[in-house]
Order: structure tokens, then C-alpha cells, then sequence
């Protein structure tokens, strides 16, 4: 593409940036070796030239690779040194996304109690900045261990704030997150139909951007939601078209869940 082409054309200095964004789009769309590759790359010149906010951000990103691939444990060695690094200087975005990519990593990982400490750190930090973005990243990241500790309505009430800020700052992977994470907790609750529009309404924004694992996770949601509804004709086809988008993404990991939706409605 475009940024590609223009990278050779750049000093070693401006090729970081660049690097990032096209890092970040692979990481989306699910080329996961090229976004690691890329991101390695950019952490090797940051380190020649010294660059100690660069390579934070280099060591944050290599890490949230691993955590999109389900390799909790590699992610938070990458974390803590980005953590490490980013401790000693004054940059408040670079941490900012370090204590997000923590608290989510621990959450995803059940480390509960490191979770909160995290998304607490992080929480309050993004308020005193008045940093909208931030401050939803971190209440979606605590809405995810009230979830998990069947704490419902405090967990809506975190999901709900995290997807207005992350609407009011425009950030649409924040708005995917926090629909979904709104449409589990429905679903954990017994509220089916409510589930299903709050899955309904993150696909639609994960269609927009191209969001791939994203799109397969939400439809494999919506396709239990309607097994528990009793629609096993529709069940079955939103979890088999999920599993062909996980499998050609080389995504190894989730697939297991959709295998394990299909099972239950054969069981039934």
C-alpha cells in the first residue's frame, strides 16, 4: 500500500510512526506476523537511535499482538517492559495504553486482582488528564471483572460509560468493545434479546473498519445467544460462518469456541 511505498523515503526517525499505523492495520485485519514483524522492526531503531518513548510504545504494541493472539503470558512479558521503560518518562499517552493493554491482559487472563489494580491506575489517570478515550478503556477493563464476578448491574453501568466515551472521543475499536462486552453481560444475565441487539450493534461497527476477529467473535456470540433461544438453525449458521473467518485468519485459538457451540446443539 500507499505507507509501504513511502517508507524508504523517510528518515529513520519518521519511519516509526508510519510503521506503527500499518503495524496496527495488519493487526486488525488478522496478518499477526506481519504486525509483530513490523513492530520488531520499528523497536530495532528506536533502540539504534535511543528513542526511549518509541520503544515503549514498539514493546506496548509487540504485546498486543500477543494478547489479540491469546498468548497472555508472552503479552505481559512485553507489558512489563514497556511498564519498565515508560515509568521514567513524562509521557502520559505512552502509559496511558500500557495501563489499558495491562489491565485488559490480566482481565482476559482471570488475574482479577491485578486487573483492577490496572484499569484503577489507569482510570485515574485518564481522568485527571481528561483523557474521554482513556478513561473509557479503563472502565471497560473493570466492567470485565465485575462481569466475571456476576456483578451485573455494576458491570452495565461500566460498560455503558466506557461505549459513551469511547463515542464522544470517536473511537470505534472502544465502541466494538464495549457493545460487546454489554451484550455478554445481558447474555450472562438471561437477557437473550438484549444480547443479541448489543452484538448486532458492535458488528456493524466492526464491519465498518474491517475488524475480522472481531466480526467472527460477535457473530459466534450471537449465534449462542439464539441456542439458548432455541433457534438452532440459526445458531449452527452464525457459528460455522465464524469458524471459517477464525480458521482462515489462522486463528487457532477461538476457533475452539465455536467447535464447542457447534457440539452443544448436536447434544441437544
Amino acid at each position: 500500500g500507499y505507507y509501504e511505498r513511502l517508507l524508504p523515503l523517510l528518515l529513520e526517525s519518521e519511519k516509526i510512526d508510519v510503521m506503527m499505523q500499518i503495524g496496527e492495520v495488519w493487526r486488525l485485519i488478522g496478518q499477526w506476523d506481519d504486525a509483530e514483524a513490523i513492530f520488531r522492526d520499528a523497536l530495532v531503531i528506536a533502540e539504534t537511535l535511543g528513542d526511549d518513548v518509541a520503544r515503549a510504545r514498539c514493546l506496548d504494541a509487540i504485546g498486543y499482538v500477543f494478547t489479540t493472539r491469546g498468548d497472555y503470558s508472552e503479552a505481559l512479558t512485553w507489558f512489563d517492559q514497556a511498564y519498565q521503560v515508560t515509568e521514567s518518562l513524562d509521557n502520559p499517552p505512552t502509559l496511558l495504553s500500557v495501563y489499558e493493554h495491562l489491565g485488559y491482559t490480566h482481565w482476559l487472563a482471570a488475574n482479577f486482582d491485578e486487573a483492577i489494580h490496572f484499569a484503577n491506575q489507569h482510570l485515574q489517570m485518564a481522568t485527571e488528564a481528561e483523557n474521554n478515550k482513556g478513561v473509557g478503556d479503563a472502565l471497560r477493563n473493570l466492567g470485565g471483572v465485575y462481569m466475571f464476578q456476576e456483578d451485573f448491574p455494576s458491570a452495565i453501568d461500566a460498560f455503558e460509560r466506557s461505549f459513551q466515551a469511547a463515542t464522544d472521543h470517536h473511537y470505534q475499536q472502544g465502541a466494538i468493545y464495549s457493545s460487546a462486552n454489554l451484550g455478554m453481560t445481558y447474555g450472562m444475565s438471561g437477557d437473550f434479546f438484549r444480547a443479541i441487539q448489543q452484538y448486532n450493534q458492535a458488528l456493524i461497527v466492526a464491519q465498518e473498519i474491517g475488524y475480522l476477529q472481531s466480526i467472527a467473535s460477535l457473530v459466534n456470540n450471537v449465534g449462542e445467544e439464539y441456542r439458548l433461544l432455541g433457534a438452532y438453525q440459526e445458531a449452527m449458521a452464525c457459528n460455522e460462518y465464524a469458524l471459517s473467518v477464525l480458521i482462515d485468519l489462522g486463528d487457532w485459538r477461538t476457533p475452539m469456541v465455536s467447535l464447542g457451540y457447534i457440539a452443544a446443539i448436536f447434544a441437544l
